[in-house]
């Protein structure tokens, strides 16, 4: 197990932290997008002429995410831009089959860099952090800035789960030991090359004591890798349900603070010292 330190070049790719939510009846997607209005950070024209309708969250934005983007709300000013017409707008931007309406799951606002991600819907709020990643504290000042917002325009009913995932894409030089840098790493056979033209891992680990259950995937990132690099895609994700009111701020932001050690218990426990050597 690598010793846990600060590294100066981490190689996560983004880093995200969820709050899953109950309510008693559904939000509109107006009331989803009105969190735009709340937003610290994200000027007006930039909340809509980044809002993004999505179809599936099947993960954080760079995973797998199936967004798909609304018009250009914005041309220059935000004259004559209404919150209200943002559903409409998105829904006319999405693809419609024959016969069936769109299913709006809710809207996504990005800061004027593009660097930062929030995710305003039904089930919850997330925020999530692209390259280059800072810490942990800004990423927690980023889901507790709209959490805020999100609690007082939608005003849900409980909290039902938080959540961090964080995605490392670690870049291997070709023909090396994937055993001199990952302590889960997939064991060739013998007689075999040191390369690999696909690979995938999932590991499920229950921590009972916690009540909180953790998912480590190991895989090659094929679209990265190449002659010289192989690029191994180290992804955490760690759910801790939960049942809290809205306003217990102390509970909340606990039992979110309390995901950070074991995010970082489980990236170093999966690397050796010279995998943290590439992060220098």
């Amino acid at each position: 197990m690598a010793k846990p330190t600060k590294l100066p070049k981490p190689p996560i790719t983004e880093a995200v932290i969820d709050i899953r939510v109950g309510f008693n009846a559904t939000r509109t997607i107006d009331e989803l997008a009105a969190l735009g209005a709340k937003l610290h950070g994200y000027t007006e024209s930039q909340r809509l002429q980044f809002g993004i309708a999505f179809t599936t969250v099947a993960g954080p934005i760079g995973q797998g995410v199936q967004l798909i983007s609304g018009p250009q709300l914005i041309p220059g000013s935000s004259a004559g831009v209404t919150i209200p017409g943002v559903a409409a707008a998105i829904a006319n931007a999405l693809p419609q089959p024959q016969g069936t309406s769109p299913a709006i799951l809710g809207v996504a606002f990005r800061s004027a860099d593009s660097l930062q991600v929030i995710q305003s819907r039904h089930e919850g709020l997330t925020f999530s952090r692209l390259r280059p990643y800072m810490d942990w504290e800004p990423l927690f000042e980023g889901i507790w800035a709209a959490w805020l917002g999100y609690r007082e325009v939608l005003r849900p009913d409980r909290v039902l789960r938080v959540s961090t995932r964080f995605i490392n894409r670690i870049d291997i030089p070709t023909g090396q030991n994937l055993d001199d840098y990952f302590l889960i790493s997939p064991r060739m056979p013998e007689g075999a090359p040191d390369i690999l033209s696909a690979y995938s891992s999932v590991m499920s680990i229950p921590y009972a004591q916690r009540k909180t259950q953790a998912f480590v995937k190991l895989g090659l990132d094929v679209s990265n890798s190449n002659q010289t690099i192989q690029a191994m895609i180290l992804d955490l994700d760690i759910l801790h349900p939960c049942d809290l009111a809205p306003n217990d701020n102390e509970a909340i932001s606990s039992e979110i603070q309390d995901l950070r050690p074991l995010k970082n218990e489980l990236f170093f426990g999966s690397l050796t010292e010279k995998a943290l050597e590439l992060f220098q």
